[in-house]
């Protein structure tokens, strides 16, 4: 995937909309068993890369990532999903000149299925040493804050948050604030939510200038059909979507012809652990959805620690 995709995606998942309709009202889709089995991208109809799900008892255990080479599918990297600590354990290691290279390592705490603090780790000859953590807060369901501390000195030492704030229980601003002075909040960026028409949102990007004053920089556009996103636009492309019958996420296409597929599979599942992201719970935002063996997976996690 090409790193103009992935921005455009990242920004994506920090979108929250203040559209009148809520999409989950609008959208009722049948029911049906269905987990994410490959994601494939393509550049100009042509594919590049493909990652494969794989699950043991309804969890997800391992995401296998290929690359197309001579017209050969040949793996290059994958994730392994670690179950037996209260955490969940998310291990990626990459393929360098025949042997596996551990890169990265996540550490995730959900309750009630509600992502509340993700630490980061790097490896460091053959230990895993943790970088920092993001800490998440909610109020009646709704993300209110994503905290981030890195470690420094062997303390965690906070350095920024990204608040959202409502109005009438719609987003209408986002803001970045960086720690100063120690213990000082200080704003430095503001997305804004306007209501264009039912189907329309835009969202001013603005930063504080040399005066102290707000200057708005940027803005994006996101468009909706039968409440859900079809469209979001920035000042360097737009990516559409589009959906399955049953409502789950099926294409992302770019304006600079690239392509995401996503294929499904009946049964259940937790893909959607890879892609978590607090900003995505707030609405029916194009995310990734498997049906779940329950209503609440840390059950399932805890009877599978317990084996």
């Amino acid at each position: 995937m090409s790193s103009q995709l992935r921005f455009l995606i990242l920004w994506l998942f920090i979108i929250l909309t203040a559209c009148k309709k809520d999409p989950l009202e609008e959208v009722n889709p049948k029911s049906i068993d269905l987990r994410l089995s490959t994601v494939t991208s393509y550049v100009y109809n042509t594919p590049q890369q493909k990652t494969e799900f794989i699950y043991e008892d309804q969890l997800l255990v391992q995401a296998l990532e290929f690359e197309l080479v001579d017209n050969e599918w040949l793996q290059s990297a994958l994730t392994i999903v670690d179950y037996t600590n209260v955490n969940i354990g998310l291990t990626y290691e990459y393929l360098l000149n025949g042997q596996w290279i551990k890169s990265s390592y996540l550490e995730l705490y959900l309750k009630n299925d509600l992502l509340m603090e993700r630490k980061v780790f790097c490896q460091n000859e053959t230990d895993w040493i943790e970088e920092g953590k993001y800490v998440y807060s909610y109020r009646d369901g709704r993300l209110i804050d994503e905290v981030y501390s890195p470690i420094i000195n062997g303390e965690y030492q906070l350095e920024y948050k990204t608040m959202c704030f409502y109005k009438e229980d719609r987003l209408f601003e986002i803001r970045d604030y960086e720690i100063q002075q120690v213990i000082l909040w200080v704003c430095n960026r503001i997305f804004a939510f306007n209501t264009i028409d039912a189907d329309h949102i835009e969202i001013i990007e603005s930063v504080k200038n040399n005066l102290d004053e707000w200057d708005p920089i940027k803005s994006y556009q996101l468009r909706f059909e039968n409440g859900r996103i079809s469209e979001y636009t920035t000042p360097e492309g737009s990516i559409n979507f589009m959906y399955d019958e049953y409502g789950n996420l099926i294409q992302e296409s770019n304006s600079a012809g690239e392509q995401i597929i996503y294929s499904y599979e009946t049964g259940k599942g937790n893909a959607a652990l890879l892609y978590m992201n607090p900003f995505v719970n707030q609405m029916g935002f194009p995310s990734i959805k498997s049906t779940q063996a329950n209503a609440n997976i840390r059950s399932l996690i805890e009877m599978k620690t317990h084996e």
